[in-house]
């Protein structure tokens, strides 16, 4: 039960030696009773034994994998001593015998597997989400809130009165202590999953805005062009021709903006377009190859998430340039047996501030933005798929696979 907790957290590292190395750190600690009065060394082995088996054998970051480690341990420690310590004391008030330490050993066991039953049914849920949205900082918070119970545990356990029924009550908050940490996590992580989502609600709102815009200019257009022809012929006529070249040049950057078909998925398309019409407008030298029209799998809103976000990034990105003539910007996405690949590189004139949380915008209104990535990089892993960033002096590219679908 212990193992399928930390699963809920993270998944276990495809390789039986991981399987097999947490198999024996989680057996070792979950079967090795916990006395009054243990010497610190043999307590402090059993968490590094532990903390190992979680760090080595699941995937996360360093920070996250500790944590839960340091999290859980007075858990798994404070549980195996009382449901021990419980045993001995009826043992000797039973004038023990072996019949009666056997049924006490069994006794002990079975409550022990349903109290980490009923843990893991109470928070398997709940946690699913925290390896996603909590960033170092949240666990960080997290650790240092449950270092209290952890510490308190090994000085009850080192330092126990002889009558040990008497820490029994600490030792059971300690325990109640760190569970209510793994619900604050839990809590935590719906939290910013709902302000993601809501995020993500709006951008909803404003791709469908951005499909009835384009729609409505392409209209405006038509309705127009018998208007434009006609200035057209009158300037010709007049012989003004340079007049002419610049009101043709500008219907056709007008035309090119909301015409331009990139792929068959009509939202996906007016997305794109309206994103495309502000690299124009700005003198962005753009390339885009998009061949996604095979791609079922992947919902249009996920698709419009992606292409909005990392568009808009980096078109901030390159506004940094002074010098129009350098504003580049390279966005490619193919949907192929079965793998979506999607990479988006432009140059940039800025200094990109990364931090183990991310990167950290550039607006000035940093609570208002910020979001961008982070809910991109929530469409991807909703998908299962990989998110990879990497940047130097000058250009900025960002990656995307997603398997399977």
């Amino acid at each position: 039960m212990l193992y399928l907790l930390i699963r809920s957290f993270f998944p276990l590292k495809e390789n039986h030696l991981w399987k097999g190395l947490v198999l024996i750190g989680f057996v070792s600690v979950m079967t090795t009773p916990s006395y009054s009065n243990e010497r610190l060394t043999v307590i402090m082995l059993l968490f590094v034994l532990f903390s190992l088996a979680v760090v080595l054998s699941f995937e996360g970051t360093f920070v996250q994998k500790i944590s839960v480690a340091v999290i859980l341990y007075p858990v798994v420690q404070g549980s195996s001593y009382l449901f021990y310590d419980l045993g001995f004391q009826l043992w000797l008030l039973l004038n023990g015998n072996p019949v009666t330490d056997s049924f006490l050993h069994i006794a002990s066991f079975l409550l022990k597997f349903l109290f980490w039953v009923l843990i893991y049914k109470l928070f398997k849920n709940r946690i699913r989400n925290s390896s996603t949205f909590l960033n170092h900082r949240m666990w960080l918070i997290m650790v240092l809130i449950s270092l209290a119970s952890f510490i308190s545990l090994q000085s009850l356990i080192l330092f126990a009165p002889q009558q040990a029924v008497l820490i029994y009550p600490a030792c059971l908050a300690c325990i109640l202590t760190s569970l209510g940490i793994i619900y604050l996590i839990g809590y935590m992580a719906d939290t910013v999953k709902i302000d993601l989502e809501n995020q993500q609600l709006k951008l909803q709102e404003t791709y469908y805005e951005e499909l009835a815009d384009n729609q409505l200019e392409i209209r405006k257009i038509r309705h127009d062009m018998n208007h434009h022809l006609s200035v057209i012929g009158v300037l010709i006529e007049a012989g003004d021709f340079k007049q002419t070249q610049d009101y043709f040049d500008q219907l056709s950057l007008q035309l090119s903006s909301y015409g331009k078909e990139f792929c068959e998925n009509s939202l996906v398309n007016a997305v794109i377009n309206s994103k495309y019409s502000k690299f124009q407008e700005h003198h962005v030298d753009t390339f885009l190859n998009i061949s996604i029209d095979d791609a079922p799998a992947i919902d249009d809103i996920s698709l419009c998430t992606i292409f909005a976000n990392t568009m808009e990034n980096a078109l901030e990105a390159v506004l940094t340039i002074e010098n129009p003539e350098e504003r580049k910007m390279k966005i490619q996405a193919r949907y192929q047996n079965g793998y979506f690949s999607y990479k988006i590189t432009n140059n940039k004139g800025n200094d990109i501030r990364e931090t183990k949380d991310g990167l950290i915008t550039t607006k000035e209104n940093k609570k208002a933005h910020g979001y961008g990535l982070k809910i991109v990089e929530s469409v991807v892993n909703k998908y299962n798929g990989t998110f990879d960033i990497s940047h130097n002096e000058n250009e900025f590219s960002l990656v995307i696979l997603i398997g399977n679908i």
